[in-house]
């Protein structure tokens, strides 16, 4: 399932989402991103769409509150490059940064905040072929770095593994 919004309805849905600068914590870095409670559950759905594929692809950990004015979502990346990465594919998407101080504190797990969206937005990730085929390099790696072992994603079969081979010569890193 790949939901389209035409270019008019993603620009609309991008200025109710308003995306903020990466703020770096320790080894964290964080990028917030504020959502208007004037969203549909569709709207709010599409416009999280985004923020989740993109920070899965990156290893995040997706935060979530509830503010008198909507929800504020924190992606929390474990390097500065994963969070680049992650803002150089949201801009792709139209949906820009803008710089902004917040508070760390009050953040929960995005699932806890926002229950049914996140089932929805599961079910999006599985049918996305991005996160398939990340989900199948991921695998590919796996099976070069540890060949044995009890994992939660079976090995490639030998002819998705050398098909993946072939895909991970053609494409940079």
């Amino acid at each position: 399932m790949k939901p389209d919004m035409g270019k008019a309805s993603r620009r609309k849905a991008d200025r109710r989402s308003a995306p903020r600068q990466a703020k770096t914590v320790a080894n964290n870095v964080f990028v917030l991103h504020r959502l208007s409670s004037s969203l549909s559950k569709d709207q709010l759905t599409q416009a999280l769409f985004p923020l989740w594929k993109f920070a899965w692809l990156e290893n995040a950990r997706t935060l979530a509150r509830q503010t008198p004015d909507g929800y504020e979502v924190l992606q929390d990346f474990l390097d500065s490059s994963a969070a680049d990465r992650y803002c150089d594919n949201l801009r792709r998407e139209r949906i820009e940064h803008i710089p902004e101080p917040f508070a760390k504190g009050g953040f929960t797990p995005f699932a806890q905040v926002l229950p049914q969206i996140a089932e929805v937005l599961v079910t999006m990730l599985a049918e996305d072929p991005d996160i398939a085929l990340s989900i199948e390099l991921s695998t590919a790696k796996r099976m070069e770095t540890e060949p044995a072992g009890d994992h939660i994603f079976p090995d490639l079969s030998q002819e998705a593994y050398t098909e993946l081979l072939k895909l991970r010569q053609k494409k940079p890193n």
